[in-house]
Order: C-alpha cells, then sequence, then structure tokens
C-alpha cells in the first residue's frame, strides 16, 4: 500500500488528544470539572472540528495529492477580447462565451469559404488548363489546331449569261448587221427572187447566225409578191429543222411581212434558209428584207 496522507495523520493526533482530554475529565469526576477545564473541552473540539474541515478542504485542493505525479495541467489560450458588452440578466461566463463563439463560428465560415472558393478555382483552373493542353494536343496531331478555322469555299455560281447572236458570213448578194449587244440583226438580200420575168422559177439563199444561250428568235420576213391567173408564189422558210410555208395566191399584188417564231434551245447556231418560187403560171416572189430578234 501507498504512503498515509498528512491530513489522516493530523485528523489522528487531534482525535488522540480529545480521548486524553475527555480521560483527564472523567479521573477527576465531577469536583475537578471547572470552569477551565470546560473551557479547554469546548476549545478542543472546536479545534477538532475546525482541523477536520481545513483536512476535508485541504484533502479536495490542488495540494491534496501534490507528492503523486498528475496529468500536465491544460493552457486553455484566452478567447479574443470583444466590444459587445454582455445582455442584461445573463452571467458573464455566458456573456463572454457568446461572442467568442460567435466570432469562432464567422471565422470558420469565412475560412471555409474562402478555401472552398479557393479549391474551386484552382480546380477550374488546372481542369481549363488540362482541357485546352488536350485540344491543343489533338488539333495539332490532327493536322488543325484548336484555333485553326476550317473555311469552305462555296463556289458562286455565275450568273446565266444572255443569249447572244454573233457575226455571219453572208453569200454574194447580201448585206448583214448586227447590233451592238448581239440581241438583233438585219439582213438585205438584193437578188434572192424567182418569176417568169426573171428566167429562174425557184431560187435559194442559206446564212448561219452563231448563237449562245437558249432563246426564241422572232423573224420578220419582207418582200413582194405577185400571181397571175393560174399561177402561185411560195415562200418556204426554214431555221435549222424547223420549216414554214407561205403560199400567195393567183390575183396577188402586193407586199408582205411573214413573222415567224423560232426556239433556240441546246443549239451553237442558226441555220436561216429561205426560198422563192413560182408554180403553174406567169408570177413573181422575192425577199428582201429579213430582221431577227433574240426574246
Amino acid at each position: 500500500m501507498g504512503e498515509r496522507s498528512p491530513s489522516i495523520d493530523r485528523a489522528a493526533d487531534v482525535s488522540t488528544g480529545l480521548d486524553a482530554a475527555l480521560e483527564g475529565v472523567s479521573s477527576k469526576g465531577t469536583a475537578m470539572r471547572t470552569r477551565h477545564s470546560l473551557t479547554a473541552a469546548v476549545i478542543a473540539l472546536i479545534a477538532i472540528v475546525v482541523g477536520i474541515v481545513i483536512t476535508l478542504l485541504m484533502g479536495s485542493g490542488p495540494n491534496a495529492h501534490a507528492d503523486e505525479p498528475g496529468a500536465a495541467p491544460s493552457i486553455v489560450e484566452p478567447s479574443p477580447p470583444t466590444a459587445r458588452e454582455p445582455a442584461p440578466g445573463t452571467s458573464g461566463r455566458k456573456a463572454s462565451a457568446g461572442p467568442a463563439r460567435t466570432h469562432q463560428k464567422a471565422s470558420t465560415k469565412a475560412s471555409t469559404k474562402a478555401s472552398t472558393k479557393a479549391s474551386t478555382k484552382a480546380s477550374t483552373k488546372a481542369s481549363t488548363k488540362a482541357s485546352t493542353k488536350a485540344s491543343t494536343k489533338a488539333g495539332t496531331k490532327a493536322g488543325t489546331g484548336p484555333s485553326k478555322a476550317v473555311v469552305t469555299t462555296v463556289p458562286v455560281a455565275a450568273p446565266p449569261q444572255a443569249p447572244r447572236l454573233g457575226p455571219a458570213t453572208v453569200p454574194a448578194g447580201a448585206e448583214y448587221a448586227l447590233s451592238a449587244d448581239g440581241q438583233a440583226f438585219t439582213m438585205t438580200q438584193s437578188s434572192l427572187e424567182s418569176g417568169t420575168d426573171v428566167g429562174w422559177l425557184s431560187r435559194s439563199r442559206t446564212t448561219t447566225i452563231p448563237v449562245s444561250g437558249d432563246a426564241s428568235l422572232v423573224l420578220a420576213v419582207q418582200g413582194y409578191a405577185f400571181a397571175d391567173t393560174g399561177a402561185t408564189a411560195v415562200l418556204t422558210v426554214t431555221v435549222n429543222d424547223h420549216s414554214w410555208t407561205r403560199s400567195f395566191r393567183a390575183g396577188t399584188d402586193r407586199t408582205y411581212t411573214e413573222g415567224i417564231d423560232v426556239p433556240l434551245r441546246n443549239v451553237h447556231s442558226c441555220r436561216i434558209t429561205l426560198k422563192v418560187e413560182v408554180l403553174g403560171g406567169d408570177g413573181y416572189l422575192n425577199v428582201s428584207v429579213i430582221d431577227g430578234q433574240l426574246s
């Protein structure tokens, strides 16, 4: 067992003194109980009680176990002072704990928020940097690069060209005039005729005109026709594979203008053949002018 406590020894000494005092009083009898003895006994009793109380108080104090090794005292840092005064009706301890706790909570919240924001910002920056680096690497490997714009050139269809007529080589006895914009022409004929007085009853002449684009060609053929009794004057106009015939019966004696609409599709030239003839009697037919206009 361990060593006895000094407080226990002191209590034993006080008890022994009390017993001795009582024995002294008893041995002397009633005659020896004087005022002084009673006073001494009371003082001894009071001393005993005070000693016991002091012993008990000292036993629970900081030196009760001074000889025994104890745990190292913890150091508590004081809370930072605050200007906030305690609310009325609260103890000083509770009032001082409230602001300290509030300050600690606010400090913890601010620290957590700042830490989270910094962590998020760093994570986002690292993720963006990694993504950009990966994209750049992939783009460079593919040969395009992340910032290299792929420009697709769409060819613009050229507007369709307006159809045009070109210069023509005409036979002897004819003249050809082309407009500046290539949209019209005039061709005059000086000897395209037939009849009994001319010396031949049929004659023809062909002119080829270059054409670009699709269009319609409107022709106006002008001349003079005469047919006596029993005679017929016949005009035939052939453009490429299309032919038109106009007959002038007996009794005709006048100038004429014949209009013809010729389609020009997927062709590169316009071949015009004019034929005049007189049949069955005395007559005359000629072509003096042919005008053409694209439409």
